[in-house]
């Protein structure tokens, strides 16, 4: 009876589950590239990044925040300048 009874709520229920685990694996994609491209920018812009920095940068769990962070890595014109603004964001 138990069995049934988790069949049938599994064939409800189980698209939107799918659709749930879909969908939390495609933000942590993007923000996992969206990271990834950060600090690409700065090594390229800067040639070094500590580990401090890329630790912060690991971090951070928010898309709009790291998007702006890459924005901010662009504009800067040091590395320290860049420090200033990751951990005004913090």
């Amino acid at each position: 009876m138990v069995e049934k009874q988790v069949v049938h709520v599994f064939k409800e229920k189980g698209e939107d589950v799918m659709n749930y685990w879909i969908e939390e694996g495609r933000e942590l994609g993007i923000l996992e590239g969206t990271r990834r491209m950060l600090i690409e920018a700065l090594k390229t812009k800067f040639n070094n990044v500590s580990n401090a920095i890329e630790n912060v940068i690991h971090d951070i769990k928010d898309r709009n925040v790291l998007s702006n962070l890459l924005r901010e890595a662009i504009l800067s014109n040091s590395l320290n300048e860049f420090q200033l603004r990751l951990e005004a964001c913090r």
